[in-house]
C-alpha cells in the first residue's frame, strides 16, 4: 500500500474535527469509507443505549505513551457502533483538552493527531471494525500534561432480553413436596446483566439462590436449573432480568400444588340403605378446592361391575 494510500485509508475514519460543541447522538449521520459504513445513520432516540467501552486517559509528564485495552464484545453485527472521543470535560471547562492524539482500533488508525485541537470538545461517528469476543483499542495522548481524553464506544439495542420458563409447564399440577424449575434467558444484542437478575415465588419470597448462578460475565444466552420446596397451593414464579442497555425482560408461570385428595360425599343410595325400588338411582358428588376434578378419573361401580358408562358425569357429581 502506498503512502497516499495509507494516509487516505485512515483519514477518511472520521471528519477531521467537529464543532465545540456536543454533538446530538441521535439523527446524526456521516458518510465514511473503509473503516466505516459508507452511509450509516445512529438510530432513533427509541433505541437503547450500551456502552461496550470506556476509558479516560490523562497526559502524563515524558514522552507519550500508547495504551493499549482490551474490551469484550457479544454481537458484532447485531447494533451500529459509535464511538466518541470526549476531548477535556464537556461539562467542566477547567479539565485541560489535548491537542494531539491517536487511536487505533482492532489495529486500525480510527483517529488522527489533526482531528484535535483546543476547540473540538467532541469527536464522533460510527464505526464498523469490532469483531465478536475480544478487540483491542490503543490510544495515545499527546500536548502539554494534564490533558484529558475520554473515549467510549456505545451500541444501541431495541430488543429487551427474552426469559422463558421451561419448567413447570404452565397450569400443572403436583403432588409432590418439590418443584423442578428451568429457566431460559435470552439476549440478542447488549447481552444480559447478571447482577439485575431476580426470581421469586408468589412475588414475595426470593428463590434466586436456589438456582444455578448465572455467569458473573454478561452473556447472550443462560439457562438456570432448580428444584424448589413448595407448600400446597397456587403458586406463581416470577423472573425478571435486564440487558446492559438497561432494557427489562420478564416472565411468570403459574402451577399448583396439591396433596390432598378430592371428597366424595352424598352418596346414593346411602351405605346399608334398605330400598323398594328395583332400578335405583346410583350416584356420588365429589370437590377438590385446590387443583380440582379429573373427570376422566371417575368410575361408578354397581357390585364390583363398572357402570360409569351409563352415567353422566360432571365436574361435581356421577
Amino acid at each position: 500500500m502506498s503512502q497516499q494510500e495509507e494516509k487516505r485509508k485512515t483519514s477518511d475514519v472520521f471528519p477531521r474535527r467537529t464543532s465545540g460543541v456536543r454533538l446530538p447522538s441521535r439523527g446524526l449521520c456521516f458518510t465514511l469509507a473503509l473503516a466505516l459504513t459508507s452511509f450509516q445513520c445512529i438510530p432513533p432516540a427509541f433505541a437503547a443505549e450500551f456502552r461496550v467501552f470506556k476509558q479516560t486517559y490523562i497526559r502524563q509528564t515524558g514522552s507519550p505513551v500508547t495504551e493499549t485495552t482490551s474490551f469484550l464484545v457479544l454481537n458484532h453485527t447485531g447494533t451500529p457502533w459509535t464511538l466518541r472521543a470526549i476531548n477535556g470535560d464537556l461539562e467542566d471547562t477547567s479539565v485541560d483538552k489535548v491537542s494531539s492524539s491517536t487511536l487505533s482500533l482492532n489495529g486500525v488508525e480510527v483517529l488522527q493527531p489533526n482531528q484535535f485541537n483546543q476547540h473540538v470538545s467532541l469527536i464522533e461517528g460510527p464505526v464498523t471494525l469490532l469483531k465478536e469476543g475480544d478487540n483491542t483499542i490503543a490510544t495515545q495522548v499527546r500536548g502539554k500534561p494534564g490533558g484529558q481524553l475520554t473515549v467510549e464506544i456505545v451500541g444501541q439495542d431495541m430488543v429487551p432480553p427474552t426469559v422463558t420458563w421451561q419448567q413447570p409447564p404452565a397450569g400443572s399440577v403436583f403432588n409432590t413436596d418439590t418443584v423442578s424449575a428451568t429457566l431460559r434467558l435470552t439476549d440478542a444484542v447488549a447481552g444480559l446483566d447478571p447482577k439485575t437478575l431476580a426470581i421469586t415465588l408468589d412475588h414475595t419470597t426470593p428463590v434466586l439462590t436456589a438456582f444455578a448462578p448465572l455467569p458473573t460475565q454478561p452473556t447472550l444466552l443462560a439457562t438456570l436449573q432448580a428444584t424448589l420446596p413448595v407448600t400446597e397451593g397456587a403458586h406463581t414464579l416470577l423472573a425478571q432480568v435486564r440487558d446492559l442497555a438497561g432494557q427489562l425482560g420478564e416472565a411468570t408461570v403459574a402451577f399448583t400444588v396439591d396433596r390432598t385428595s378430592p371428597t366424595i360425599t352424598q352418596r346414593s343410595p346411602a351405605a346399608d340403605a334398605l330400598l323398594q325400588q328395583p332400578r335405583p338411582a346410583i350416584g356420588a358428588s365429589f370437590a377438590d378446592s385446590l387443583s380440582g376434578i379429573d373427570t376422566s378419573s371417575v368410575r361408578l361401580r354397581l357390585d364390583g361391575v363398572g357402570v360409569t358408562a351409563q352415567s353422566t358425569v360432571t365436574d361435581t357429581s356421577v
